[in-house]
């Protein structure tokens, strides 16, 4: 098909796309009707292999043999890549390092308020703290 734009002319093929038809739909004025869908080709992905901060992974099927295997369960300090090795005491820890780190939040959150004096913010930090049961310090 040619086609022109403000003075260019170009040609334009729409992509030819295989449709399929489905069971009937229904009748419109004495004719029956069906739904059309698009035929779904799978198309190969290519495969490759990427690296983001120092950790090897890939998009392809045989992505996770080309990753390196960890030697132990805990990443290297600073990565904050968790992989599939990941063992369950590690995701107990995280849980535990989590739950800390929302005390201490609380924490600095009730001192304000007191440092305001507002009570009503006050009581509701307190029976949050309650109900993450925090250690008392």
């Amino acid at each position: 098909m040619k086609l022109n734009y403000r003075g260019t002319q170009y040609d334009y093929d729409p992509p030819t796309i295989e449709m399929m038809e489905g069971p009937e739909g229904g009748l419109y004025r004495g004719c029956s009707w069906h739904t059309r869908y698009p035929r779904h080709m799978a198309a190969p992905q290519a495969v490759e292999t990427l690296k983001y901060r120092g950790i090897a992974y890939g998009n392809g099927a045989n992505a996770h043999t080309s990753a390196p295997k960890r030697e132990s369960a805990t990443p290297k300090s600073g990565s904050g890549v968790f992989t599939s090795h990941t063992s369950k005491e590690m995701w107990a820890e995280v849980a535990k390092i989590h739950e800390a780190n929302l005390c201490r939040n609380l924490e600095r959150r009730l001192q304000a308020a007191q440092q305001r004096g507002d009570q009503q913010l006050i009581e509701m930090l307190q029976k949050e703290w309650e109900q993450l049961t925090c250690a008392i310090s």
